[in-house]
């Protein structure tokens, strides 16, 4: 039965959950462009070098086979770089540069933001194990979320999720988990604080989660895990499902 509990935690089902997307983008190598208007008009035919590893932001397709885009400020050897975002003849004046669909293909990445965001949702804990008398319990937990997610690279839609939570857990308990003060297994209702650890692969979910259950008038069943840590490992889809806020996309500074 406990080796049963043990597969039946680390099984997955479906989650849903938002993907941050991004018009943001880091130039892999160096890529010819031409300066143009917002629509994508060529102003002249003089020929640009975006500098390697330079971001920018798409702004919009330019016909079938090109891209307007914008650059970020960028800084590199102490020397703030602006002839690519400001037009000098113009300083109130944006500049935008179109460059080839091919070329934005094969020379560039998406590049994502790394600041912390505020996460919340819901998280479904089915399985917990328990120290005081080791034990795999099914101990179901139903509860709110909320902390703070981080991304854990700029080129990747990979997360790690810091969370605190509050829930309701169903308990059973029996004559062991009550010393014989409940003879009749039955459920109860219990009150659940957790604190969780969750990594985002794409789809795939990797967490931990620890917490304690408090049920009512536990002098009356004397549950020997009332108010005592237990411990809960998933791997899958099913961990966690949330809402989060995203950074809006735009030109930033570095």
């Amino acid at each position: 039965m406990k080796l049963a509990a043990l597969v039946f935690m680390l099984a997955a089902s479906h989650c849903s959950f938002s993907q941050t997307s991004t018009d943001d983008y880091l130039f892999t190598i160096e890529t010819p462009m031409y300066v143009c208007d917002l629509l994508g008009n060529k102003l002249s035919n003089e020929v640009y070098i975006s500098p390697k590893f330079s971001k920018f932001t798409k702004i919009r397709k330019a016909g079938a086979d090109s891209i307007v885009i914008s650059f970020w400020q960028y800084q590199t050897d102490s020397v703030k770089y602006n002839k690519f975002n400001i037009d000098t003849t113009n300083p109130n004046e944006q500049r935008f540069f179109l460059i080839s669909a091919e070329d934005f293909n094969n020379n560039s990445q998406e590049y994502y933001h790394r600041k912390p965001t505020f996460t919340a949702g819901t998280v479904i804990i089915p399985i917990k194990i328990r120290f005081n008398q080791f034990d795999f319990s099914k101990d179901v937990t139903l509860g709110t979320t909320v902390g703070v997610r981080q991304r854990m690279s700029p080129y990747s839609n990979n997360f790690a999720n810091l969370l605190l939570g509050f829930g309701v857990s169903s308990v059973s308990l029996d004559s062991i988990s009550t010393r014989g003060t409940v003879m009749q297994p039955t459920d109860r209702s219990a009150l659940t604080a957790s604190l969780g650890f969750v990594l985002e692969f794409n789809t795939v979910q990797v967490g931990i989660f620890t917490g304690l259950d408090y049920i009512s008038n536990n002098e009356q069943t004397n549950w020997v895990y009332q108010g005592k840590p237990w411990l809960s490992i998933g791997f899958g889809y099913s961990i966690l499902s949330r809402q989060s806020s995203g950074v809006p996309n735009g030109q930033q500074t570095q």
